[in-house]
């Protein structure tokens, strides 16, 4: 880690994309490696079993068994993507976070979902031992290229770190930092915490205080902040437990009505980066993985949906363009996620020149734009049948 510096030159804000860049390629390469290890595993445990004696077990399989018995690759392919997404191996964006106990948890309901599996398509012939060893296998196999991966497809550049609050807490995070227990990390300087005592320009652990917590929004920016720590110092909440454990109340229960705060970091796991224990608040609700399989649910019941509805679909244009002649899908500007515009087609459910005169507005209750079979659609929801976004 670099040495502090009195003064610290805002990085470019592109630069603090960098670590989600990698971490979007390192999903990429676990989740196709995943589904390869899978077929090797399989594969392979027929072959050791066939070569190596496994106490319990009949002597040596005969590797003609591998032709005989029935094989759902395809459900062990999907099971392993399943179970290893469920597992929230791939939640993670983080290349110093542990993540073998996950794949030992998710690969346990995988193997035994596969023997479910087949005792229930009746493969009774299926050799049991060959489960033990593809566990094995894929377990030794998995461990090794998710270190592999999260080791080797990482920013090379230390994580721009800044601490807010000025407390024996923020001196001791540096310190951490100072002995590598942070990972690779750059110490971009503090700011300080409400209620504390603070002033730009000034330095707290021999780096330099940037301003306070309201100015985070800007600091991020202007630093090209990764990270942010909080360590305040100790609360009211604090003191108080303090003076509870002095007292003997065990009969009496406490009670806290949380604010939207201690909602939020309660229903987050804890983040140990390398030894320090942390939460991440900022976590993304929806991981690459979950975002993955929602694009291929909406895919599969759009389509589904489509020709299950394409009667309908085909009277509603019909009507739509006989009760005046004008087009048949009305098309609009809106704002998605992350405030990106897209454009939105629907059935037209007004008279075509409805917005000549006032531009785009919301409709009311009894509008006098929307059209009889407009007013129809509306209640039914038909007008939203095509709806997409380009």
């Amino acid at each position: 880690m670099s040495a502090p510096a009195a003064v610290h030159e805002p990085m470019p804000a592109r630069l603090a994309a960098g670590p989600l860049a990698y971490a979007k390629r390192r999903w990429w390469m676990l989740v196709i490696g995943d589904l390869l290890i899978a077929v090797a595993a399989y594969r392979l445990a027929f072959l050791l079993r066939s070569l190596v004696y496994i106490p319990l077990f009949r002597g040596l399989l005969p590797m003609g068994v591998y032709h005989e018995v029935p094989h759902l690759l395809w459900v062990v392919v999907g099971s392993q993507a399943f179970w290893l997404h469920l597992g929230g191996v791939y939640d993670t964006t983080d290349s110093r976070q542990g993540i073998f106990p996950r794949i030992l948890q998710a690969l346990m309901l995988h193997v035994f979902f596969l023997i479910t599996v087949y005792y229930f398509t009746k493969n009774f012939g299926f050799p049991r031992s060959v489960f033990l060893t593809y566990f094995v296998l894929d377990l030794v196999f998995l461990s090794a290229w998710h270190s592999l991966v999260r080791n080797l497809v990482r920013s090379r550049r230390p994580l721009r770190t800044l601490i807010v609050g000025l407390s024996r807490q923020g001196e001791s995070l540096v310190s951490r930092a100072r002995e590598g227990s942070l990972g690779n990390v750059e110490m971009v300087g503090f700011a300080w915490a409400e209620g504390e005592p603070g002033a730009v320009g000034a330095t707290f652990a021999g780096y330099p205080v940037l301003g306070s917590w309201e100015d985070l929004p800007r600091l991020v920016v202007e630093h090209g902040v990764d990270e942010v720590l909080l360590a305040p110092g100790p609360g009211w909440q604090d003191r108080l437990l303090g003076a509870l454990s002095r007292e003997s109340i065990s009969r009496t229960r406490i009670l806290v009505a949380p604010s939207s705060y201690e909602t939020v970091i309660g229903r987050l796991e804890f983040l140990s980066l390398e030894d320090v224990l942390t939460l991440e608040l900022t976590r993304n609700p929806v991981s690459l993985s979950m975002r993955a399989a929602k694009r291929l649910f909406d895919l599969v019941c759009a389509l589904s949906l489509l020709v299950l509805l394409s009667p309908l679909i085909l009277i509603a244009m019909l009507v739509t363009k006989l009760q005046d002649g004008g087009p048949v899908f009305f098309r609009q500007e809106r704002v998605g996620q992350h405030m990106r515009p897209f454009r939105i087609t629907k059935f037209r459910s007004m008279r075509p020149d409805a917005e000549a005169q006032t531009g785009p507005v919301l409709a009311t209750v009894a509008d006098p734009r929307v059209t009889p079979w407009g007013r129809f659609m509306r209640a039914t929801r038909i007008d939203e049948l095509p709806s997409c976004g380009t």
